[in-house]
């Protein structure tokens, strides 16, 4: 008991405060000298530390303020990296040096020890080295010493007076608009007296009643990102109590929200609220930018809103044509260009990583100037694009399919949502914001009620003058919003023969009809058709159209090479939609029907059927989804006289799938160029084996082609291995720029086999009978099963009499349609002039005398070497490569001589 009581009379309680100088919600700051010498004055020997992340750069942060002690600062937090030119600086703790006390420090780790004996280990004595463990970030620090030298040569009082000047006009042309409720006081509250910086949160309301509900922050953030270029930022914030008091949130509230997000997992229910600012930098111009593009979403925003859909998990809103993938810029596309290379210093410049870089992304010098920056300007485009939001193919009211909420928080229901909007225009009152009607396709469950006033009620500011300062920023755009409902698209109807027709004309422009197609690539798909004879007289091809950027390429390229080709084809196209929320390929409709091409929809809920249907040996989502998707588009063949199946697989695809294959199954398979499938009355080809997806993503991106979002949405909402291959293989190709013509090659004999069937060993390369595998003796066996080898519907229809086989080609690398993940990087590539062993391998079938005579050892001798410094992983997958190649060869003779 005396040793206890000992211990507490030795133990001395110490106290740490901790304030904010500053709030990042509403910008209001604090009386850092006052709030100090009040927390010691009612806590004796407390020690006060204070954050300055929110108030550095503007306002002065005096930490000893002159003729008070009781105000001096203990400890402060600083954040460079928040003020102009500081990200990528040190974060900065200044502290008294008699708080730094102890011996051993925070965070022990090398650097900080002084001396090591078996005894034990000392410290370094000065504390600023002895609290920084490990290698220093010493640019960090330069960059933040240089932050501070900018921000002091400013006159005194300068941004304070700047910042504040901006900020009232902003408050007084938002605080009178009714449908912005600005988070905080206002300019006639007796908080103005004390300072604060230029941040500003707010909330738009929905405009359905009063007080109504809200438009989502993320959805606000979006629509002024997206048409205005004004950088905003969504959510919550840190200050969770002060931002849940400032949304009229009670604890009993803020308690039931947190159940719902960790029991749903929707995370697009969280509360929050929109953040600007304004900075001392920022010109009267872009001020004036703000304050319009604001208003404007305040008064036509959610006029927008059915274009756009959120993610249920991540409570991110994007526009429904849009996908990050496609807007992915890969730094391993650049590559470096060394001086001897240039002909001149100028040229020098020009190639070096920096400028190609900056080339790159549309920025630097010689980059094409900016796009509109005057508020009159901005607006006027804005309006603009609300006229045409729901004109053109891209997003159609018609077939709008959205998320659907959890039913049991229905009345936590805050803002209003897509489907809220598409009914809305398609009523009898378009221009009064409406609610869908409860049970319609908002809750999982249609019995939920749905709330018509929101549970959030921010506080609203009062403006001091009547006047209207914004009233010069702001344009209306009624005319414009008058003219919009004649330019939504009719519902679409369907016919009795199960075809779908649009009755309101949509217009493309004549680039999306008829695109210039370069040289290079209509050559390397020609090549490709006429290498595996791809397309003969007669036949009637069925592209798989997933919308994406290459199957758009195929339809095109094989349009313009019919008009000049000396056979004669027919072309006809058909989609896939496995009825996802994320998949709209509706719009491809009236794309079709402009081009004068024969288009199939075909439905059909695959991602369900797999929850139920889907083999538990074989637990994969790709290989469900593929195989129905063929299922499905054979099944199209045969009841509409089809015989040739095109996909839009381009050699990156190849490559992937050859990569995968052999790490992850172990064998040397990939997709196959030409082939039949094991009924042989459908033959499926590749016209785009020797085509780069970079190319096919420039051409779509310079014709401004309609492609369709989330051509996969069961892989985009994470990468996966196709994705994970794709790095692997653009980080290889940085090294070894040839490394795409050399996979072409190495995989010649197992791209070029015409059957889908498939061998136990690690290559199938053998078939019936010998020559069974020749594309010659196939079409001679398919002339006799179809009866002649007719091209009718008649003689096609009677060569399926087989159910279809699951195993007829290898799921895990047969993906139908086109994959739509960012560019891989990729030169020219695909040129035919080869030595005599690439020539070997190209027509290793042509000649079984002289694949005798070659050596497994001189294909060795003619691959590049593998550069040691490589790393083990790209290494092992170059060897792999090259490996597959020597493989191959060795089985191909093997098998020749069996033959013979």
């Amino acid at each position: 008991g005396d040793a206890a009581g000992g211990v507490a009379q030795d133990c001395q309680l110490v106290v740490i405060c901790i304030l904010a100088a500053a709030s990042n919600v509403t910008g209001l700051c604090a009386d850092v000298p006052h709030l100090t010498g009040l927390a010691r004055g009612i806590i004796p020997g407390a020690i006060v530390c204070w954050d300055f992340a929110a108030s550095l750069g503007h306002q002065v942060c005096n930490l000893n303020p002159p003729g008070d002690a009781a105000a001096f600062v203990d400890a402060a937090f600083f954040s460079p990296h928040k003020l102009w030119g500081g990200p990528g600086s040190v974060g900065i703790l200044a502290v008294k040096k008699r708080i730094l006390c102890n011996a051993v420090p925070a965070v022990p780790g090398g650097g900080v020890v002084f001396y090591v004996s078996d005894a034990g280990h000392s410290y370094i004595q000065n504390s600023e080295e002895r609290e920084e463990a490990g290698t220093p970030n010493i640019v960090g620090c330069i960059r933040a010493g240089l932050v501070f030298h900018t921000l002091d040569q400013l006159p005194a009082g300068l941004v304070a007076s700047r910042e504040g000047s901006m900020l009232e006009r902003v408050l007084a042309a938002w605080g009178d608009h009714p449908r912005i409720d600005v988070l905080g006081p206002g300019l006639n509250s007796s908080s103005s007296v004390v300072s604060r910086t230029g941040v500003v949160s707010f909330m738009i309301r929905y405009g359905n009643a009063k007080p109504g509900l809200y438009l989502h922050y993320n959805y606000v953030v979006a629509v002024l990102n997206d048409l205005f270029g004004v950088q905003a930022r969504g959510g919550c914030a840190c200050a969770g109590p002060y931002a849940q008091w400032l949304l009229g949130i009670s604890p009993e509230l803020s308690i039931e929200m947190e159940h719902c997000l960790a029991q749903s997992a929707q995370e697009v229910l969280r509360p929050g609220f929109v953040r600007v600012g304004v900075h001392w930098a920022m010109s009267d111009q872009d001020v004036e930018v703000l304050i319009a593009a604001v208003r404007w979403v305040a008064d036509n925003g959610w006029k927008l809103l059915a274009a756009y859909t959120f993610d249920r998990e991540t409570g991110e809103w994007l526009h429904r044509m849009d996908v990050p993938e496609r807007r992915r810029v890969w730094i391993s596309n650049m590559h470096i260009a060394t001086a001897a290379a240039a002909a001149s210093a100028k040229e020098t410049v020009a190639a070096a990583p920096i400028a190609r870089f900056e080339a790159g992304l549309g920025i630097g010098h010689g980059a094409p100037s900016k796009a509109l920056r005057f508020a009159e300007d901005l607006l006027l485009a804005a309006g603009a694009a609300l006229k045409e939001a729901y004109s053109s193919a891209q997003v159609a009211l018609s077939q709008s399919k959205w998320p659907v909420l959890h039913a049991d928080y229905a009345h936590l229901l805050w803002f209003a949502l897509p489907a809220d909007v598409a009914f809305t225009l398609k009523s009898s009152q378009p221009d009064r914001p409406q609610l869908i009607p409860s049970g319609e396709s908002v809750f999982a469950s249609n019995q939920s009620a749905r709330p018509e006033h929101s549970v959030l009620d921010a506080q609203k500011i009062q403006i001091r003058s009547s006047e209207d300062p914004g009233s010069a920023m702001h344009e209306t755009t009624d005319e414009a919003w008058d003219q919009l409902q004649d330019m939504i698209p009719e519902a679409e109807e369907e016919e009795e023969d199960g075809t779908l027709h649009d009755h309101k004309a949509v217009s493309f422009s004549s680039c999306q009809l008829r695109p210039s197609i370069p040289k290079p690539l209509r050559g390397m798909v020609g090549k490709a058709i006429a290498d595996f004879k791809m397309i003969e007289e007669g036949d009637r091809l069925l592209i798989g159209l997933s919308g994406g950027k290459d199957s758009l390429a195929v339809l095109h390229i094989l349009l313009a090479l019919r008009k000049s080709a000396p056979i004669n084809f027919e072309i006809a196209a058909a989609t896939v939609d496995p009825e996802t929320p994320e998949f709209n390929p509706w719009p491809l409709v009236p794309y079709l029907e402009a081009l004068g091409v024969k288009y199939h929809m075909l439905s059909k809920p695959i991602i369900e059927m797999a929850k139920t249907h889907m083999d538990p040996k074989r637990p994969s989502l790709c290989a469900f989804c593929s195989r129905m998707k063929r299922g499905m588009l054979y099944s199209c063949m045969r009841d509409n006289g089809y015989n040739v199946l095109v996909l839009g697989q381009h050699l990156d695809d190849f490559a992937e799938s050859f990569f995968m294959s052999a790490i992850h199954n172990g064998l040397l398979r990939t997709m196959k160029a030409n082939y039949w499938v094991q009924q042989e009355d459908v033959r499926v080809c590749r016209p785009l084996l020797y085509v780069r997806e970079s190319h096919t993503a420039t051409f779509a991106k310079e014709n401004k082609l309609p492609v369709i979002a989330d051509n996969c949405p069961a892989c985009f909402a994470a990468p996966k291995e196709r994705h994970k291959t794709k790095v692997l293989l653009s980080s290889l190709e940085f090294d070894y720029p040839a490394l795409f013509s050399i996979l072409l090659r190495t995989m010649r004999p197992l791209y070029a086999l015409t059957t889908a069937d498939r061998g136990n060993g690690v290559l199938a390369l053998e078939t019936e009978g010998g020559d069974g595998g020749s594309m010659d003796a196939l079409r001679a066996r398919r002339t006799q099963v179809s009866n002649g080898g007719s091209h009718g519907n008649e003689g096609r229809r009677r060569a399926s009499p087989k159910m279809r086989d699951d195993a007829e080609e290898d799921a895990a690398a047969e993906l139908v349609l086109s994959a739509c993940g960012p560019s891989a990087a990729g030169d020219t590539v695909c040129g035919m002039d080869s030595t005599p062993e690439e020539s070997l391998l190209q027509d290793w079938g042509s000649s079984s005398k002289v694949v005798r005579q070659t050596k497994t050892n001189r294909l060795h001798e003619h691959l590049p070497p593998l550069d040691r410094g490589v790393g083990f992983m790209p290494g092992f997958m170059m060897g792999l490569a090259f490996s597959a190649a020597a493989v191959t060869t060795w089985h191909v003779v093997s098998t020749r001589r069996s033959m013979s």
